[in-house]
């Protein structure tokens, strides 16, 4: 659940400031704002997550998993089903996004799990069309198609 919540990205970010600040120097005003970014991704994902925790139980509801192909787990799931995968904020998306880019260019396998926190994280949002273009083509085997999807991805979110 760290990984959904963008805590490893506030992990990231807080062990170079670790390591710049024992190595005696100050840390980067842009890194100040990116950790703050980070940090307020996290209690925004927690702030989620306790909400659904306190929300009352409904019967009707079926969970969601992410993914389309889980629609028979999704049925046979308890009524409270799993927490919402809380949205993923810029900071942590676009950490994702550049995980999964990396994944394309060295290691397939890899692919699979930033992919998977992105289509639950952002299932409504915008990017959520092109994501699923992304797992289409990579069921299909077209990398290539994947990895300008991604780039497009990252060119949206910002560069």
């Amino acid at each position: 659940m760290t990984g959904n919540l963008g805590a490893t990205v506030l992990f990231e970010q807080l062990t170079a400031l670790d390591a710049r600040l024992k190595q005696g120097q100050p840390p980067e005003p842009e890194r100040r704002e990116q950790l703050r970014a980070a940090l307020a991704d996290v209690l925004d994902a927690i702030e989620q997550v306790l909400a659904w925790l306190s929300a009352e139980p409904d019967p009707t509801r079926r969970p969601t998993f992410g993914s389309k192909d889980s629609a028979s787990a999704a049925n046979n799931a308890p009524a409270l089903g799993r927490p919402p995968a809380p949205r993923l904020a810029s900071a942590a998306a676009r950490h994702r996004l550049l995980e999964l880019a990396r994944a394309l260019d060295e290691d397939l396998g890899a692919a699979e799990a930033p992919l998977t926190a992105l289509r639950a994280g952002l299932a409504d949002s915008p990017f959520a069309p092109a994501l699923e273009a992304v797992a289409e083509a990579l069921e299909r085997f077209e990398i290539d198609a994947a990895r300008t999807r991604v780039r497009q991805l990252l060119e949206r979110e910002g560069g």
